[in-house]
């Protein structure tokens, strides 16, 4: 695989990654966490084109452009996800509490 067509990946990893940082600024989870299943599979199929590709210098430079990019938006995501995930957490150890309390005195 020519070193142009791992570009094309790249580029495709980054748009994934911008969809990703529009899904968590409308706070559009389910968006989110499709889009994020299906950037880990052209993440695995990149990771093993990787290992076949000999880089231009030039394409490697712009590779170094993309990852920064596909970095900043996944940087911005993490801001932006951080609190719904605590929120999540929250939401769970109460639930957790209150079935255990519900065990303990047998409330059914």
């Amino acid at each position: 695989m020519s070193s142009a067509e791992l570009l094309s990946q790249y580029e495709a990893i980054r748009n994934h990654s911008r969809q990703m940082l529009e899904a968590a600024r409308q706070g559009d989870w389910d968006r989110l966490i499709a889009l994020e299943h299906d950037r880990a599979s052209l993440n695995a199929v990149l990771q093993e084109q990787e290992k076949l590709c000999t880089w231009l210098a030039a394409d490697r430079f712009k590779k170094g452009e993309l990852i920064r990019a596909i970095l900043a938006n996944d940087a911005e995501t993490i801001l932006l996800v951080e609190p719904r995930r605590e929120e999540l957490h929250d939401i769970f150890s109460s639930l957790y509490s209150e079935k255990k309390l519900q065990k303990a005195y047998a409330i059914v």
